[in-house]
């Protein structure tokens, strides 16, 4: 009962409340407002905050003006004067930011935590010492008000070690230090207020104190300071909802209707008499308001239904959008607007609204204006069309938002939320800078960053196929065009010429393929467990490659597939020194090869000498007594080893097993190679040529899960235990493009003798591997290489200082004049033995390239200074003279590894002349710097392409020549060369760049765009986030009226 007498109570309040407005005659006004929690900022800090969000590099030269000579008594007082010194810093677009940044109250939460932590933290330390300062510097625990008290303290005598530095705070200010590798010897808070007398004092002795001192600035400021009274800001920016229970509220206009019964027309003739009264203070709303009274009703069966006030129909609703589209066109068209509109302002004297303001206010109070749109607005043929048009381009009701091709996602402001688009517009216009500074106009920055070229996957990658068929980087390339194109003659017949024609998405997918066969090593180093072709189990199985047709798709890896073709081939090349690798080859004898699956598969031993006297084991009984026995053998290894519960590989179980197989020679003799293995024919013994393939496809180690590694038809995988369903899903993916090539007729029986090595020989697939080259970002689906980084260099070069001239790098001998798009830093320890390696492998690399240059980095692996008269002394002389672009790399390299009668000392003499003592000590420190920036160890080698990281390399690991022309080809395809033809179609044939600018602008824009499409690394998790390309996909749609 209590709670119903309750209920009653609040619904006869709630019955009152409407009784009273009915009186009044109108309906109820909504009004809506935030606040925040905490107490409003001050003024002068936040709008100082605000600029710091924008660049925090300002702030400091900002505060080296204050404290301004006039008091700030208003708030607008205290942003003006900030945004007017700002001015002189900051540019345009970067000052308007700002000023939206305060009108948002960005910096609240900011300023009310560093409050909090001053109220809380320390103003308990200044009671302690019973001082009081305004503005004051917290010197380990000691206060000091003063300049003089500060400089005293820091150039003191150091009697103790300092180890414990000041905790840093999420709103602490820190002038940024000139790099160096020493760190400073003090770290030090200033607690400012700007208006205190001696702030200005502090400031300037705190910077002129650097690199000695480290200068973090905090706000003296608590909320204890604010005067009594004060209201917490307006929040901005903030989205209010208002669910109401009817779509009526929502269509229907009903402010101005009150209870007497007038009709619409008079209501209207008096909102308009009483907006002519103050003609001067109307605001937008007003005007669109006295525009749409003004306009006549389409029809007159729209004005009747106006009259009665009847709801919006569903077809009336459904027409809004396009209505408010028309009406803004009309509009921001002056022609269209006869003299019924006109009279809103030019009676008044008033400018026509901009049509921004219309759009804002249109958008802003949609409900007011529906009714109007929906019943007084008239589509016109042109805006229809146009509408229906882009329908068909994008799907209705979808939202996107672009930023110079950025398509932004809901945290980058693509919903409409100004705190995620500030910092993408703040993103945009550095990267734009950084462009225009290579010498770009700003308008040839943008296209560039969103040209088609670079910005296309498909497009991309088909360039990328294109001219992949360079045969001095793909050897197997060089093979396919051999074998499909000249008609040379092969086994005995002649192969006619073709050519596959591959779409941009399948080759997308084929990127990243290496040739895992065994031919470059002339054969017989693949052991195979079968082969569809020749075994006589699959003398049944169809020859025609017209049976991938009647298998459905996602039946293809399975025995379902019964083609006697061996077009998938899985390689795997695993210890076998290993019980566990014997049991998986036995696992694919009866799950597998027994069951029909159409798969060839095959092994190969890791190096290693146990590993190879179990290969000559088996390759030995391989080839004199077929695969069975060779099978047959591995089995009963493993069955007597469990027999005996031996967990580990016990040769003399392996001796009882071969033993027990009566076979003519004599264990030891196969395993001391005293006996012939295999195809004498082929040359080099087993071993070598072994070791010849495992280095070429970069296998000389165990994989990533410490187990061996996987090829299915060259995709690269890790062994692991998931690798059954990887080699499933790659297999039948596969599978999918040969059975749609043979569907378009593009593959026939006639191509069937070149099936079992189909993917090795296409253009695009590499001859060799190397894991640093390839990432896993890539377009490939395997989980071959590292995670891909790349640097901006114009970024990483600025922050340390990092510059070089036109002549500190080695160019190639044939093409010293022309444009060069790759630039190499090779970075290692230069006085190291495999510093001294990568070096030389560099320079013979550099003697047959035409498309890099070289240049080379120190990176000691101890902090000492350079062995005088080193390699790292002597070549980092030549690139800070600039005269290393002088020296050939045949000729660098002889005196480098002592080939030739010149020492690198003779030709630094030759080539400097009166400046043999030149002073390098300087750019050393900066590249170590650099080598620091880059994330890389004292001592690690890598190198350094384009922006793009590639290491570091593994002690012991080698990265030769041929690893670096394939580096070379492969940047060329994926990334350069697109940036390259967008280069060409930006400037459109302008000469205004000579080559040496034209080699600095491909190399450090290439770095910046690519840097920029990589994902956010807080993105980066479990599951490798993909490229984030832009896309100038909005220019398809028409926009002439829309």
């Amino acid at each position: 009962m209590p709670r119903l007498r309750t209920l009653v109570a609040r619904t006869a309040l709630v019955g009152l409340a409407f009784t009273a407005f009915r009186a009044q005659g109108a309906s109820p006004p909504v009004t809506v407002s935030l606040r925040s929690s905490f107490i409003a900022s001050d003024p002068l800090l936040e709008a100082l905050e605000c600029v710091a969000m924008e660049d925090s590099s300002v702030l400091f030269p900002l505060l080296s003006a204050f404290p301004l000579p006039e008091a700030l008594h208003k708030p607008r007082d205290a942003h003006t004067a900030v945004f007017d010194l700002a001015s002189t810093l900051l540019d345009p677009a970067s000052l308007a930011s700002a000023r939206a940044r305060l009108a948002l109250h960005a910096a609240s939460p900011r300023l009310a935590a560093s409050a909090e932590h001053y109220d809380l933290r320390v103003t308990g330390i200044l009671d302690h010492v019973g001082l009081e300062c305004a503005s004051w510097v917290d010197w380990y625990g000691q206060v000091v008000c003063d300049a003089e008290s500060l400089l005293r303290l820091a150039n003191a005598p150091t009697t103790e070690d300092i180890d414990t530095k000041p905790r840093r705070l999420p709103f602490d200010h820190t002038h940024t230090l000139r790099l160096s590798l020493d760190e400073p010897l003090y770290t030090v808070i200033h607690y400012a207020d700007p208006t205190a007398p001696s702030f200005a004092s502090l400031h300037t002795a705190l910077l002129s104190l650097e690199p000695k001192v480290e200068y973090i600035l905090r706000w003296a400021r608590g909320a204890g300071n604010q005067k009594v009274g004060e209201l917490s800001n307006y929040l901005s920016g903030y989205g209010v909802a208002l669910d109401l229970k009817k779509m009526d509220y929502l269509v229907l206009d009903d402010r101005n209707q009150n209870l007497g019964n007038r009709q619409l027309d008079s209501s209207e003739s008096d909102r308009s008499r009483e907006g002519r009264v103050e003609t001067e203070n109307r605001t937008p709303e007003e005007i669109l308001s006295c525009i749409f009274e003004s306009l006549p009703y389409t029809d007159e069966l729209a004005e009747a239904r106006a009259r009665a006030g009847e709801p919006l129909s569903t077809e009336e609703v459904a027409s809004l959008g396009v209505k408010a589209v028309q009406f803004l066109a009309s509009v921001s068209s002056q022609p269209w607007i006869g003299s019924y509109v006109r009279q809103c302002w030019d009676s008044h004297k008033l400018e026509p609204p901009a049509i921004e303001t219309v759009f804002r206010t249109l958008s802003t109070s949609f409900p007011l204006y529906a009714t109007s749109l929906a019943r007084k607005v008239q589509l016109t043929d042109e805006v229809n069309d146009e509408v229906l048009e882009n329908w068909a381009k994008a799907s209705p009701g979808v939202n996107m938002v672009w930023v110079n091709g950025r398509v932004l996602n809901e945290d980058q402001g693509g919903s409409g939320n100004i705190f995620g688009l500030l910092p993408t517009l703040q993103r945009e216009r550095t990267l734009v800078k950084s462009l225009v500074q290579l010498g770009l106009t700003q308008e040839q920055a943008i296209e560039l960053l969103m040209a088609p070229a670079h910005s296309s996957p498909e497009l991309a990658v088909s360039q990328a196929g294109a001219s992949a068929k360079r045969p001095t980087t793909r050897g197997s390339a060089k093979a396919f065009a051999v074998q499909n194109s000249e008609n040379s003659p092969q086994d005995g017949e002649e192969r006619p010429k073709k050519s596959f024609t591959l779409t941009p998405k399948v080759a997308e997918f084929l990127d990243g393929l290496v040739d895992a066969s065994d031919r470059q090593e002339g054969g017989n180093v693949i052991l195979w467990l079968n082969d569809l072709e020749k075994d006589p189990r699959y003398r049944r199985f169809l020859p025609s490659l017209t049976g991938l047709l009647r298998v459905h798709a996602m039946s293809l890896f399975s025995p379902a597939l019964r083609l006697r073709h061996n077009l998938i081939n899985a390689v795997f090349v695993v210890d076998l020194s290993q019980l566990r690798s014997l049991s998986m080859l036995s696992n694919l004898q009866d799950n597998f090869v027994l069951h029909g699956y159409p798969v060839r598969w095959g092994f190969v031993p890791e190096t290693g000498d146990d590993s190879f006297k179990m290969a000559r084991l088996m390759c030995y009984l391989e080839h004199k007594y077929g695969k069975d026995m060779m099978i047959d053998f591995i089995q009963e290894v493993l069955a007597l080893h469990g027999q005996r519960s031996q967990m580990t590989l016990s040769w003399g179980t392996v001796h009882d097993v071969f033993h027990a197989l009566n076979v003519t020679e004599d264990f030891i003799s196969v395993t001391s190679a005293d006996a012939p293995v295999g195809d004498k024919s082929a040359g080099d013994d087993l071993l070598v040529r072994t070791q010849r393939y495992n280095k070429r496809l970069g296998v000389t180690a165990q994989g990533e899960s410490g187990k061996g590694h996987v090829f299915v038809n060259g995709r690269y995988f890790p062994l692991s235990d998931n690798i059954m369903r990887q080699v499933a899903n790659e297999a039948a993916i596969q599978l999918q493009i040969l059975q749609e090539m043979v569907h378009i007729g593009e593959i026939t029986d006639a191509d069937s003798p070149v099936m079992s090595t189909f993917f090795y020989d296409l253009p695009s697939t590499m001859s060799r591997r190397n894991p640093y080259i390839f990432t896993k970002s890539g377009g490939g689906q395997g989980s071959d290489g590292q995670r891909l980084t790349i640097f901006n260099l114009a970024e990483v070069f600025s922050t340390v200082g990092f510059t070089l001239k036109d002549g500190s790098f080695v160019v190639p001998s044939k093409e010293p004049n022309s444009v060069l798009p790759l630039s190499m830093y090779i970075i290692a320890d230069l006085d190291m033995l495999e510093g001294a390696e990568l070096v030389s492998e560099a320079l013979t690399f550099g003697s047959r390239s035409v498309d890099t240059r070289l240049t080379f980095v120190h990176n000691p692996a101890t902090s000492g200074s350079v062995t005088g008269g080193g390699t790292a002394e002597l070549l980092t002389t030549l690139i800070q003279a600039g005269t290393l672009s002088n020296i050939s790399p045949s000729r660098l390299r002889a005196a480098l590894v002592g080939e030739g009668e010149e020492s690198l000392f003779d030709i630094m003499q030759n080539q400097l002349l009166a400046s043999e003592g030149t002073d390098v000590s300087g750019l050393l420190q900066t590249m170590r710097l650099l080598v620091r920036q880059l994330g890389l160890q004292p001592g690690e080698r890598a190198i350094l392409v384009n922006g793009r990281l590639v290491g570091p390399f593994e002690l012991g690991t080698e990265f030769l020549a041929e690893d670096m022309e394939m580096l070379e080809g492969f940047e060329l395809t994926r990334r350069v060369g697109q940036i390259m033809g967008a280069l060409d179609g930006v400037l459109d044939g302008e000469d205004v760049f000579d080559t040496q600018e034209r080699t600095n602008l491909i190399a450090v824009a290439s770095s910046i765009i690519y840097a920029d499409q990589q994902p956010d690394p807080s993105e980066v998790g479990l599951f490798d986030t993909a490229p984030r390309p832009r896309s100038r996909n909005y220019r398809l749609l028409s926009g002439d009226y829309t």
